[in-house]
């Protein structure tokens, strides 16, 4: 009778013990993938902050902001990203601000970022180095805290619809 009950013990604990295994790679496995919509917007966002100083650059040398017509000047060899379907650079003449844009692509892991939008902002009127506002089209929870709660602007978004409308 004790031998039965050790081996029943023993067992319930090795299936606690497996239980508990299980329950730890699992939950390390869903909060990768609720973490994953931020790695690929922190991803963007570093990729298109290395840019930032060339648009300064363009802008104090021409006295206007970069264009796609430009973007050779700042990127000047193709690459390819992870997460990122294209990097653009819009203006928006009125208000002179310069924009670096990214369109996530339509098979990143996250289905939140699936072909979203993010991009910096930099007021030329205001030249600090520093003034660059994040602006996205991805839900807040999902993204770095630079893009929280600024949904993208009127002024961005009608030079993307200018730009594509000119792509056609």
């Amino acid at each position: 009778m004790k031998k039965k009950l050790l081996y029943l013990m023993s067992c319930w604990i090795i299936f606690i013990g497996l239980f508990m295994l299980a329950h730890s790679i699992l939950s390390k496995i869903i909060m990768y993938y609720q973490r994953m919509p931020a790695i690929e917007t922190a991803q963007a966002y570093q990729l298109i902050s290395r840019y930032k100083q060339s648009v300064i650059n363009f802008y104090q040398e021409t006295g206007r902001c970069p264009t796609m017509k430009d973007k050779k000047q700042i990127i000047p060899k193709i690459e390819a990203y992870t997460y990122v379907k294209v990097v653009r650079f819009l203006a928006d003449q009125q208000n002179k601000i310069c924009f670096i844009s990214v369109e996530m692509r339509d098979d990143t892991p996250s289905r939140d970022v699936k072909n979203q939008i993010l991009a910096i902002a930099y007021k030329t009127d205001q030249p600090q180095a520093n003034n660059w506002i994040c602006y996205t089209s991805i839900n807040s929870i999902y993204t770095i805290k630079e893009c929280r709660g600024n949904s993208l602007p009127d002024s961005f978004l009608k030079a993307l619809a200018m730009y594509k409308r000119n792509m056609r």
